[in-house]
């Protein structure tokens, strides 16, 4: 596998960044920040052993003004089998018809695994009717698959990464690897931001 000299990234969080760098800093990786707009980036290169992480677009950007950089995301089951004491969460990756019963009368998050729904965005849902609502209004295919998380993770840029994280995943958060097919390393140190619940009056 190819050893990464560097973390060149761009996170708009600075709970994630912080996270990034601090996971980074474990593994003796340098991190290089990313300027804001992508046609000021200069020196950096895939060959060079950079790993990159940045939002979707700005990636894209780089890749049409001729950046060699390859774009995989971490599959769902990867994520749900994260340990707690390294997302903060407790996560869960259920069917359909079992995400009522696992969400129970609590609180959570609930969003579809790994595709896009315009009926169904990641949302808190009040308890087991709320969501059993939000599904039947939905009407999603039964076969489709839910993450169920007791916390909202910081969306705007999910902090784990893994050697073994390579599977193709549109609208997923972002990974990086070099054409080589070398893939980042850098794992989280610390959970992400958490956001409070609606009300269930």
């Amino acid at each position: 596998m190819r050893q990464f000299r560097t973390l060149a990234m761009r996170v708009r969080s600075p709970e994630a960044s912080a996270a990034l760098t601090h996971a980074a800093q474990r593994i003796g990786l340098p991190v290089e920040q990313l300027p804001g707009d992508p046609a000021e980036v200069n020196g950096l290169h895939s060959a060079d052993g950079v790993a990159w992480r940045a939002a979707g677009g700005y990636l894209t950007t780089l890749i049409a003004g001729g950046a060699d950089v390859c774009l995989s995301g971490a599959s769902p089951s990867w994520f749900a089998a994260l340990p707690k004491d390294v997302t903060g969460r407790d996560i869960r990756l259920v069917s359909v018809g079992e995400a009522p019963d696992v969400v129970g009368p609590r609180p959570a998050v609930a969003k579809l695994a790994d595709e896009k729904h315009p009926a169904f965005s990641a949302a808190w849902v009040r308890n087991a009717d709320d969501l059993r609502n939000r599904l039947r209004t939905a009407r999603l295919p039964a076969d489709s698959t839910l993450i169920i998380m007791d916390h909202w993770l910081d969306l705007a840029s999910s902090t784990a990464s893994s050697p073994s994280a390579g599977t193709r995943s549109p609208g997923r958060p972002t990974w990086s690897r070099a054409r080589s097919g070398a893939r980042r390393c850098a794992c989280t140190g610390r959970p992400g931001t958490t956001r409070r619940p609606p009300s269930s009056r």
